[in-house]
């Protein structure tokens, strides 16, 4: 697992450490992450699904994966503050779509 270290900022504007070991290709547990992605994507595509219900269970699908800081609370605070562009790095690494993996894209329809 490859490490990432992004600094992001609280509400407050102080920095927060956040450390993240992401999967490699490598990494066992591919398909798992695979099919948690695209369930992912289908939950954030359904119309009738609640905002704030999809934000929670992106943050508890990025959130096994940080590992500073180790306090789970903490870290799921962390991760809310991130900025975008972290998050999106994160996601990409998380779900293998940084390896243009076929399951990662969009199906046409």
């Amino acid at each position: 697992m490859s490490k990432t270290k992004p600094s992001s900022t609280n509400g407050n504007g102080a920095a927060v450490r956040i450390e993240m070991k992401l999967p490699t290709k490598d990494t066992p547990g591919y398909l798992r992450r695979q099919r948690e992605a695209l369930a992912l994507s289908q939950q954030m595509q359904d119309p009738t699904a609640r905002g704030t219900e999809t934000i929670d269970v992106i943050v508890n699908f990025i959130l096994p994966f940080v590992v500073v800081p180790t306090d789970r609370d903490s870290a799921r605070e962390a991760l809310f503050d991130m900025t975008e562009t972290q998050f999106v790095q994160a996601l990409d690494k998380i779900t293998g779509k940084e390896s243009a993996s076929p399951l990662a894209q969009k199906s046409a329809s």
